[in-house]
């Protein structure tokens, strides 16, 4: 696993890593690793407060700490959808140490520079440090 960056915000931080076949497949497309660090705005007030904040008082529970880990651990592309088979998907999802998973997301992609008609999703999770 590599660490790409850290996003702070206010006494919070968020440690971003990915796993070794996530990073292959990124650099395998042409796209740079610092597209896994998300908006600091959408990434801490839309996705991670929403799940520290158990008594919905606006203010993230003390209990979850400050320090976190986002972990980008697989790939989900979509291969169409028909009547017969339904959504057809493929991919991969590496393992990883999921104690104290907060919660999952994705990252979309709707283009790579060897092809504009590519559409993926980076998987991720949150994790409590």
């Amino acid at each position: 696993m590599k660490t790409i960056g850290r996003i702070k915000f206010r006494k919070f931080e968020i440690e971003i890593k990915a796993t070794p076949k996530v990073i292959e497949y990124l650099k395998n497309e042409g796209l740079s690793l610092a597209m896994l660090i998300p908006n600091a705005y959408n990434l801490y007030e839309q996705v991670l407060f929403d799940e520290i904040d158990e008594d919905g008082d606006g203010e993230p529970d003390k209990k979850f700490g400050e320090k976190f880990e986002l972990i980008c651990y697989g790939i989900t592309e979509g291969r169409g959808w028909n009547e017969k088979e339904g959504l057809k998907v493929e991919g991969f999802k590496e393992n990883f140490n999921k104690k104290n998973i907060l919660t999952h997301s994705g990252i979309q992609i709707d283009s790579t520079p060897k092809n504009t008609n590519k559409k993926f999703i980076i998987n991720y999770a949150i994790l409590k440090k």
